[in-house]
């Protein structure tokens, strides 16, 4: 009995300790995690309230369309905005405002939204997004319809000791990279080769010639193409705001680039009915396609924007125009499906803010970017082109819009010399190498 009571004494004191260290453990690890997690949600209710913020600036920002008023409020629901950022704001009322005064055009609404995962980096008071932007505009001509266009910008934040709200202290375009760098630096872009055509795919080993197909260009195909392909899918949130994606046919991934604009308009011409051109090797100037055999990936006319210049005049299915500035290019008559090439940078200067506006905008010979014409609409009795882009991301915009802010003053709040916002005016120096894609062509 007595070994028995003692065991059983002995047994409660174990059960009696073990319960103790169960409830100090309890105690103990619930706090840690209390306060791990009570960090957290600090963090990420900090992320909300300043994407909030920013979402509120862009929404400010494109009222501007429709108001005319010319200012963002320094005071929004969510934080605050500082003078410089508020100035860049302000242009796009003055964009809109000259646009209606030149081309008779005015939007009547507008919706915006900003890109799902945004990176939101937050060191102590001051704040960096990156962010892309998206805008939907609705003219109140009915034949032209919507626009979309979106950007990616970095927001700069920082609050002071004595507040909790936000201030935007900084908006600016990010980097999109120009087109094919790599490929550029090899020079200007010779002249296609106007009279010595490329041999034809049906060309065969005895000299014979194969026999060839007429097919006619679809241009409705490659401009529905281009503008769904160039536009956003939005997503609206249980708060009312509104979270987009840039389009991106995966069908095309092997050939996809930081700057995605040749590959789109490839995309397009294959659309209406250009057919591929298979091989091995990217730097064959006959081969045209985004995945050769191999692991060789997009040919360089297909990637590449002066290069797809090139093979589009030199493979006989379609014809140069005049180039030039636009007020002489051949661009007003353009087709969609039409390919639209464009020199307005300067790559053989430095990238110093100082000499920016008075010379890094400016054509050096070489093709900057390519777009494609994807509609056309009437005002004023003026029937102009639409086009659509990939790099940043345009769907349907009037070609004399794009103009206006390519070759409007340039806006530059925070004073480095470089432009920070769309459309806030580049004022640069375009030069359009248009191109017209025949309506029948023949093909093997």
């Amino acid at each position: 009995m007595t070994g028995t009571t003692a065991t059983s004494e002995g047994r409660r004191k174990w059960a009696v300790a073990a319960v103790l260290l169960l409830t100090v453990a309890a105690g103990t690890v619930p706090a840690q995690a209390t306060a791990t997690g009570g960090r957290a949600a600090a963090g990420k209710g900090q992320k909300q309230q300043i994407m909030r913020l920013v979402h509120e600036y862009f929404v400010e920002r494109d009222k501007g369309w429709l108001t005319r008023e010319g200012s963002v409020s320094k005071d929004l629901g969510d934080g605050e905005v500082a003078d410089g950022p508020r100035r860049l704001a302000a242009r796009t009322s003055r964009i809109a405002a000259e646009v209606e005064a030149e081309s008779g055009l005015r939007v009547e609404e507008v919706s915006t939204g900003t890109s799902r995962r945004p990176d939101v980096d937050i060191r102590g008071r001051r704040a960096t997004v990156t962010v892309t932007s998206g805008s939907t505009l609705k003219w109140t001509n009915k034949e032209l319809g919507e626009s979309v266009y979106s950007d990616p910008y970095i927001v700069e934040l920082e609050r002071t000791k004595k507040s909790r709200n936000w201030r935007i202290v900084n908006v600016k375009h990010a980097t999109v990279p120009l087109t094919d760098a790599d490929a550029r630096s090899a020079g200007p872009a010779p002249e296609p080769a106007s009279t010595e055509k490329r041999r034809r795919r049906t060309d065969v080993a005895d000299g014979s010639v194969g026999t060839l197909e007429t097919k006619t260009f679809d241009r409705a195909a490659a401009g529905e193409y281009a503008r769904y392909w160039s536009g956003q899918s939005v997503y609206q949130q249980s708060d009312g705001t509104y979270h987009i994606e840039d389009r991106y046919n995966s069908t095309y991934d092997r050939a996809k680039q930081d700057n995605n604009c040749t590959n789109f308009v490839s995309q397009v011409l294959h659309e209406g009915g250009w057919d591929l051109e298979d091989g091995v090797d990217s730097d064959d100037e006959d081969n045209w396609h985004y995945d050769l055999w191999g692991p060789a990936g997009p040919s360089r006319t297909w990637s590449v924007a002066y290069e797809l210049w090139k093979y589009t005049i030199d493979s006989d299915r379609a014809t140069r125009l005049h180039d030039g500035p636009p007020g002489e290019a051949d661009i007003w008559n353009l087709k969609p499906g039409d390919p639209l090439f464009v020199d307005w940078w300067n790559e053989n200067l430095e990238d110093d803010p100082a000499t920016w506006k008075d010379e890094r905008a400016v054509p050096d010979g070489k093709i900057d970017h390519a777009m494609a014409v994807s509609g056309s609409y009437t005002e004023l009795g003026f029937t102009e082109p639409t086009y659509s882009q990939n790099s940043p991301h345009r769907s349907n915009i009037p070609l004399s819009v794009g103009i206006k802010i390519a070759t409007a003053p340039m806006v530059d709040p925070d004073g480095d010399g470089v432009p920070n916002d769309w459309p806030a005016g580049r004022e640069m120096k375009v030069h359009f190498y248009p191109v017209h894609v025949n309506d029948t062509f023949e093909t093997d």
